[in-house]
């Protein structure tokens, strides 16, 4: 399959003959901070998706490489940008997360996680902060994350700390953007997410780039 990676790191990537994945966020640190703080957090967009001290923004979707399945989204993703064309096995796992069968698998696995921290009555309050972050999680969940995009990254980084899921190949979620001044009306744009580099068959320029 061929996608398409926007970057402004052309040099680098022709320099170290590969793509580095900035992980500088830092997603444990990111867990501790909301499982403290999940008490003040009623609705999704409550849910914080940038902070300096734990290395940004959240990233949508987890650490990994992040493209588009077509050439024009790479294109005007960001401005003084260039499209690296990426070849990429057919053969790998992917995890879908607009499919509604994931989502509900996602949904059921986070309502497991809410009865072990709630089975024991003498841990509720040790436990309260993860309550409270898997309701909050939850209905980010049914609001489509529209306005918690970073919710999906700490769903799927929960849930593989929990090892309910493996970590995929690829991930798949399409994410609402804005497409008019005022910010009124919406669309949804795929995402697709290299989590494996291995994968990778070989990368090309866009030969306007």
């Amino acid at each position: 399959m061929q996608l398409y990676h926007s970057t402004p790191n052309k040099k680098d990537i022709i320099k170290g003959k590969k793509i580095c994945i900035n992980k500088k966020f830092n997603y444990n640190k990111y867990l501790e901070y909301i499982l403290t703080n999940s008490h003040n957090m009623k609705t999704p967009e409550q849910l914080p998706g940038n902070y300096t001290k734990f290395g940004g923004s959240a990233p949508f979707m987890g650490h990994g490489i992040y493209c588009f399945d077509n050439e024009e989204d790479a294109n005007v993703y960001q401005a003084n940008c260039e499209v690296l064309e990426i070849h990429y096995e057919d053969e790998c796992s992917k995890f879908d997360l607009d499919d509604e069968v994931v989502l509900l698998t996602v949904s059921d696995y986070l309502d497991e996680l809410e009865s072990k921290f709630s089975e024991d009555d003498t841990k509720l309050e040790k436990f309260s902060g993860w309550l409270n972050l898997i309701a909050l999680l939850k209905l980010c969940l049914y609001d489509d994350f529209k306005t918690s995009e970073p919710a999906v990254g700490l769903i799927l980084f929960i849930l593989y700390y929990h090892k309910k899921i493996k970590r995929s190949d690829l991930l798949i979620r399409s994410f609402y953007v804005k497409i008019d001044v005022v910010g009124e009306l919406e669309k949804k744009q795929k995402y697709f997410l290299i989590s494996n580099k291995s994968k990778i068959e070989k990368m090309c320029w866009n030969m306007f780039t």
